[in-house]
Order: C-alpha cells, then structure tokens, then sequence
C-alpha cells in the first residue's frame, strides 16, 4: 500500500487481544474463501477479452505490515490478500471486488473461524455467514 502504481485499493485493519498466530489465520482465509468463493477469482485473457475466473490458488498472508500487489503473481493473482504483525490483521482488497459491506461481512467470517480455531471457542454465528450458510443466488 502506499504506492502510486496500487489503485482501488482499500485496507482494514484489525486489532486483536494476543498476536496472530498465523496457522490459526491459515485456517480462517482458507474457510473464508470457501465461503465467499466469488472472492476467489482472477483475470485470463480470453482472445482480445479479459475474463474473471475461479482462482484455486491460496489466498496470500504475508507476515508484516503490507501485503503483495493485487492481482499480480506474487498475490497469486486474486485481488485479496492479508497480512499480520503482532497484533495487528490487515485485509487488503482491490475495490473492484467489494465494498465495506462486502468487507464486513467478510471480516466477521474470518475472525468467527479464527477465534473459534486458536481459543477453541464456541461463538454463536448469528449473523455471520460460515460454511453452512447458503449462499444466495
């Protein structure tokens, strides 16, 4: 972030209690994913046509303050990624994918999976969507 070659881009950031454990957000990203799998994509040239595909590569944690440019192969070409450092989770998504709702809803699975993963909580999902939530057409 902070570069003037990265456009549309938003963060969230996120302040925990403990710092991140890292396998625990491994889980979390992966379980979100499956969730939100319109969130796993990427752009193919398709003849003279970009085309937005499914991306089954794994969603990006970068350990720092800033994640990999979007879409581009070090992001493994989605247009998500996330980053910690110490306390602090970053989520950084290309614009043209969400917006702060989308966002939000998305933030909320993610630390629904992580905090039930590493403090082996039982969190009521009430107005969270996790994997047994349909997903709407």
């Amino acid at each position: 972030m902070g570069n003037d070659a990265v456009q549309y881009t938003f963060r969230m950031e996120i302040r925990m209690k403990d710092d991140i454990d890292r396998d625990a957000l491994r889980y979390a990203v992966d379980c979100t994913m499956k969730r939100y799998p319109y969130f796993a994509i990427k752009v193919v040239e398709n003849g003279a046509e970009l085309d937005t595909v499914f991306n089954g590569l794994p969603v990006v944690i970068s350990e720092g303050n800033t994640s990999p440019c979007l879409c581009t192969d070090a992001a493994n070409y989605h247009f998500l990624a996330f980053a910690f450092e110490g306390k602090r989770l970053f989520i950084d998504v290309h614009h043209g994918l969400t917006d702060g709702t989308g966002m939000d809803s998305l933030a909320k699975t993610l630390l629904y999976y992580y905090v039930n993963n590493k403090y082996s909580a039982d969190i009521d999902p009430s107005g969270i969507n996790t994997l047994e939530t349909p997903i709407s057409p």
